[in-house]
């Protein structure tokens, strides 16, 4: 059973991720999306928060753990006045429950807004952060790129010139980076030790 907290409820609140949800808030917010955040303003992000229903379980009188909302690009939970929000209390759920809850609101918001030049990496990611149990449940097995391709739109052949490129740019990435000049500092130290 689950009911809106009241606004009187609501004066010392205080929110954090349960720990069973914490992996999906994780991912969720490590993903790639269709938009960065990162070009969104505070007030933006802000409006995007109103109206959006946050699912918690109690840990006390005025704290609430987390376990569902938390799915909108760019959330940071300490921005957020939960005062002004509107909030779910979900009673008696187990950690399995919970856990179960977070991941699957994650994906519901995940699997419709991935970029589609980011579909091996979301694969990926899922195979690799998602506990396997959720995988299955969801997925009925572990996401093969078979079986990822059947669920989007793209060949398995895509799936693995995907992950070519991605690993060409990551080479590139690390070559470039062992490539930085050393500073004068450096330098004078090498010169240094050279000389003697």
């Amino acid at each position: 059973m689950a009911k809106f907290l009241t606004q009187k409820a609501k004066i010392n609140i205080s929110v954090e991720i349960h720990p069973s949800a914490e992996s999906a808030y994780q991912f969720f917010h490590s993903q790639p999306f269709l938009f960065n955040k990162n070009n969104f303003s505070f007030s933006a992000l802000e409006a995007l928060y109103q109206g959006q229903i946050y699912s918690v379980v109690s840990a006390g009188e005025s704290k609430f753990l987390l376990i569902g909302g938390f799915e909108i690009i760019g959330l940071s939970i300490n921005q957020v006045n939960f005062k002004n929000q509107k909030i779910l209390v979900y009673d008696d759920m187990t950690e399995y429950a919970i856990e179960m809850f977070a991941w699957k609101s994650a994906l519901r918001v995940l699997l419709s807004s991935v970029n589609r030049r980011q579909f091996g990496d979301v694969r990926r990611s899922l195979n690799d952060k998602a506990p396997q149990h959720i995988i299955k449940s969801i997925f009925s097995s572990k996401l093969t790129l078979a079986k990822f391709s059947e669920l989007a739109p793209i060949s398995v052949a895509g799936l693995k010139k995907q992950k070519t490129k991605n690993k060409i740019k990551k080479q590139e990435t690390t070559t470039s980076e062992t490539h930085i000049k050393p500073t004068i500092f450096e330098q004078l130290v090498k010169e240094a030790n050279d000389g003697s």
